[in-house]
């Protein structure tokens, strides 16, 4: 075997450089940006797919909270249109109370005028023919029949 020979090894190391040198240069360094490219994106995606959690939870809460605000709306206004349907129809019952009172005492007083225009038909009716009784009885006149009859028909009637 031959010795050591120092050229010889001098050779497979530069041989050794170059290919390492190459290695490098073609294969390492692009598989290494490959490497952190893929890493970056990676951390963007999940950075991106953070965000959109975040925001569909935000979009989650905001539509549950809109859904809810509905809803009390529409009590609200559900409440708000009983409350005033009753009070139109406390207010028609009252109106209708109110003109059925106003009829009653329109009646009323038509029958009080009635009575007293029937009392009074009634008085001088009455006076009339005790008149004429007493005129054919007794034969005075009439005036002085009619003031006495007057008189005291007055005390009777009431």
């Amino acid at each position: 075997m031959e010795a050591f020979n120092l050229g010889s090894m001098l050779i497979q190391i530069v041989n050794l450089a170059i290919v390492l040198f190459v290695l490098k240069k073609a294969l390492f360094d692009p598989y290494l940006k490959l490497v952190e490219k893929t890493e970056t994106e990676q951390k963007e995606i999940a950075a991106v797919h953070e965000t959109v959690e975040r925001i569909r939870k935000e979009a989650e809460k905001e539509a549950t909270t809109l859904v809810s605000d509905a809803h009390k709306k529409a009590f609200e206004m559900r409440e708000h249109a009983a409350k005033n349907a009753q009070k139109n129809a406390d207010d028609i019952v009252a109106q209708a109370e109110e003109q059925a009172r106003i009829i009653r005492e329109r009646a009323e007083g038509e029958i009080h005028a009635l009575e007293q225009t029937f009392a009074k038909r009634m008085k001088d009716g009455v006076m009339t023919a005790a008149v004429e009784l007493n005129k054919k009885l007794l034969g005075q006149s009439n005036t002085a029949r009619r003031d006495f009859m007057k008189a005291h028909l007055e005390d009777v009637v009431k």
